[in-house]
């Protein structure tokens, strides 16, 4: 019963995407926020106004008429709009919820859920819009709303802000990323005096070890995902205006993946079909993480750009290890080598292995069990994936 209120209001939020377009919904006014630090910099210290047009139901004159008085209330002061930085503050900070403060993940999950679905509408909104040649400049995505997040920035924070993001999507509950992406409000991981209402507790809450293997479930995964696929969509949509390239972003993402922890790796670079993040993303990401991996004798891929052929394939990426003789660098080499091999056969369904790219297979798997003590298996290939 107490949280009554909140469930319906979140109800009602996640309607309005279904029956609006977002540029007539009054989100994108709404999702803004507000640069309220004081000159001191204490952001616990924030308290100025939030200007807001707010319908009044009148009981004299128009009904539904606007007001532009200020709102002034401690609820719209200690708002997110308010109180984050930015979107990528709030994003930084729900990551390190999901593995270090689960109780807080319980509820910022639905509010992030519910921010992304929104971002992805408004960018399938305004791609059309502008492929129509409609509404003038409404298809820009540069107004959009992840476009205000990502581009509409000071002269020279262009490339920090996509560098930010990425750190954001990769927070990992460490104690660097946690001072990086604070808690949005003050004492917010603070434990609830007794009596109060508790999240149901799924996972043993800051268990100071900064382990985040077994605290990233699917949800995390997904919204991860999400997140890449908005920014590379608006980075290549933007070529014109955005400050940092479709490759640069490509690397600066791989970048990341890459020094995942292992498990963590393996969840997130594997083709699903369920994915928002385009295969023709994931493919140019596992190609880039394996040109940094593999051994300098492979020889480059002629057709980076398009999926790479049974033959490219054999003489390219299979029969190599990785440039170290560290083990994890070869674990990791091998499981990218496996996401590739398996995008092939799901895009080739009718196609059967060639003799030569099983015998590239074997001679891959020796490689890097002589370097690394580590093959891969590939099991599925063998029985046409």
């Amino acid at each position: 019963e107490d949280h009554r209120v909140a469930i319906e209001a979140l109800d009602y939020l996640q309607h309005i995407p279904a029956l609006l377009a977002i540029s007539d919904s009054g989100l994108s006014q709404t999702f803004r926020f507000e640069d309220t630090r004081s000159a001191d910099g204490q952001r616990w210290e924030r308290g100025t106004k939030r200007k807001a047009r707010v319908a009044l139901d009148q009981s004299e004159g128009d009904a539904g008429a606007f007001d532009d008085d200020l709102i002034n209330h401690p609820i719209a002061r200690d708002g997110i709009w308010a109180q984050a930085t930015d979107f990528w503050h709030v994003v930084g900070w729900v990551m390190n919820c999901a593995v270090r403060w689960r109780e807080r993940w319980v509820y910022w999950q639905l509010w992030m859920e519910f921010v992304v679905a929104v971002l992805e509408k408004d960018v399938r909104e305004r791609i059309s819009l502008r492929d129509a040649q409609e509404k003038g400049g409404a298809g820009r995505l540069e107004e959009s709303i992840i476009g205000r997040f990502l581009l509409l920035n000071e002269p020279g924070e262009g490339r920090q802000v996509w560098k930010r993001a990425v750190l954001a999507i990769f927070a990992d509950g460490s104690e660097r990323a946690v001072s990086q992406f604070p808690p949005v409000w003050r004492d917010e991981t603070k434990e609830p005096k007794e009596g109060d209402y508790k999240a149901p507790k799924t996972i043993a809450d800051d268990d100071g070890s900064g382990d985040w293997l077994r605290h990233t479930g699917p949800e995390v995964r997904d919204l991860r995902n999400r997140l890449m696929a908005l920014l590379l969509e608006v980075c290549n949509e933007t070529q014109s205006t955005s400050s940092l390239t479709h490759d640069d972003l490509s690397d600066l993402l791989a970048s990341h993946i890459t020094h995942l922890p292992y498990p963590v790796y393996s969840h997130l670079l594997r083709p699903s079909p369920h994915d928002t993040l385009l295969p023709a993303d994931l493919l140019n990401l596992t190609q880039i993480i394996i040109s940094w991996l593999i051994d300098h004798a492979a020889p480059p891929n002629p057709d980076p750009d398009d999926s790479p052929t049974q033959d490219t394939l054999a003489t390219c990426f299979l029969p190599f290890a990785a440039n170290t003789s560290a083990l994890e660098d070869n674990v990791r080499l091998s499981w990218a080598l496996e996401v590739l091999v398996r995008m092939y056969f799901d895009a080739e369904r009718d196609a059967r292995p060639a003799p030569e790219l099983l015998q590239a297979l074997k001679m891959g798997i020796e490689a890097r069990e002589m370097r690394g003590g580590v093959g891969g298996e590939f099991v599925e290939v063998e029985g046409g994936c």
